[in-house]
């Protein structure tokens, strides 16, 4: 038989971690509390470093390396792109950070179709603006992951890179 502290110690641990939230290694959940609705976006992490997405911006080829929720890791991108982000724009031969993961902010995307993360205070576009990228995740029913550069845009406050990603593993789950 247990001593009763054993049992206690036990049973207060377990009753601990039940009660605890759900924590994910890279924390990235939204609740939308109108909905009664959780969006678990660490689901799309990709292990293996990121996604890499090509885009033409002023009709030259470049790929823009993407990571939810945490940084780009260093041996996915190119050796040339040596800053830290989740958002990375590799023109070839210099790489800017298109957003921090400190400046994140998740929030419902205006469309009502699922939500999006906001990247601010990538690269300096001037002495008072920065680059930023927004993700818009909209859940399908399809098993592939689709993640497509939209557009580039510059604006007083800095540039803004937009991009959308469909997946079943964007869907909200019922809190």
């Amino acid at each position: 038989a247990l001593p009763i502290c054993l049992v206690l110690l036990l049973a207060l641990c377990c009753a601990f971690s039940l009660a605890m939230p759900i924590s994910y290694p890279r924390d990235c959940v939204y609740v939308n509390h109108e909905t009664r609705k959780i969006y678990e976006m660490e689901k799309l992490w990709n292990p293996k470093g990121g996604y890499a997405v090509p885009a033409v911006l002023n009709g030259k080829n470049v790929t823009y390396y993407v990571q939810v929720c945490d940084d780009v890791k260093k041996d996915f991108a190119p050796s040339h792109c040596n800053v830290s982000s989740p958002v990375l724009l590799d023109m070839g031969d210099v790489c800017l950070s298109v957003g921090n993961r400190k400046g994140m902010f998740l929030d419902m995307d205006p469309s009502g179709n699922g939500i999006r993360i906001t990247y601010y205070h990538g690269a300096a576009t001037s002495a008072v603006t920065f680059k930023q990228s927004t993700i818009y995740f909209e859940c399908t029913a399809k098993d592939e992951n689709a993640l497509v550069f939209e557009h580039e845009k510059v604006c007083g406050y800095g540039d803004q890179t937009h991009f959308s990603f469909t997946s079943k593993l964007a869907c909200p789950n019922n809190i």
